[in-house]
């Protein structure tokens, strides 16, 4: 994004660790001991408001969009979803983007 830095100096949390476009946040850091995923979800929102403009004008005074809320996947969860749809080893892209809550109400079903 234009006048965003490219890198991040003395970062507090790693949030992807996968290839992007590189006009999109990437973080790279170390391990964020925490006591709770509220904690945790406070300094991912806190960070995330840092580093994008946009994300940050949109939380002004929880206007466009509200706190946080971070669900805990169980162990495995993912494989099982990549299971359930056939696509469990190989390659296969996994969807980043995507504006139906699909994939989503899937993984949240799988991990009760």
């Amino acid at each position: 994004s234009v006048g965003c830095p490219k890198e991040k100096t003395n970062p507090k949390i790693l949030i992807a660790n996968t290839p992007m476009d590189y006009d999109k946040i990437k973080i790279y850091g170390s391990k964020v001991n925490v006591d709770s995923v509220e904690k945790f979800a406070e300094i991912l929102d806190k960070t995330l408001q840092e580093l994008n403009s946009d994300y940050e004008a949109k939380r002004y005074k929880d206007i466009t969009l509200q706190h946080l809320e971070l669900v805990v996947a169980r162990k495995g969860l993912f494989n099982d979803w990549l299971k359930m749809k056939g696509k469990l080893g190989g390659q296969h892209k996994v969807p980043r983007l995507n504006n139906s809550r699909t994939h989503i109400e899937e993984l949240l079903k799988l991990n009760q």
